[in-house]
């Protein structure tokens, strides 16, 4: 049998791979903070990357846009590098609320801690 993280009782419940005793687990709860977090997380991602794509757009049809080079290349340049890391970063928050949602994985950085509840503080 293990030892509760949070309490030091002893416990045969797992949240997580951490021993956790039934006081502690509010498991639901903790799952309605996390899906929260995650979908908040991933809305923010997408309105970045929809901005980011409306300035490509916008620099895009700017061509021949009048900067002597290379600045005007420069800007197209920047402004797909911005979209890149926008598509990435929201891809990657997409990814980590559909495998909550779907898989019922909750991501390392939203794990309980035995000493710090990271929902608690960012809640």
């Amino acid at each position: 049998m293990a030892i509760c993280v949070r309490c030091g009782t002893q416990t045969e419940l797992y949240v997580n791979d951490a021993p956790l005793c039934p006081a502690f687990s509010d498991a639901a709860e903790t799952a309605g903070r996390v899906r929260v977090v995650l979908q908040q997380a991933e809305r923010a991602a997408r309105q970045n990357y929809e901005s980011a794509i409306e300035l490509f757009n916008q620099v895009a049809s700017d061509v021949p846009s009048g900067y002597p080079p290379p600045d005007g290349t420069d800007r197209i340049h920047r402004a797909g590098e911005e979209l890149r890391l926008a598509q990435r970063v929201y891809n990657e928050a997409n990814r980590r609320l559909s495998d909550f949602v779907m898989l019922g994985k909750i991501p390392k950085d939203q794990v309980i801690s035995p000493f710090l509840c990271v929902l608690c503080v960012s809640g």
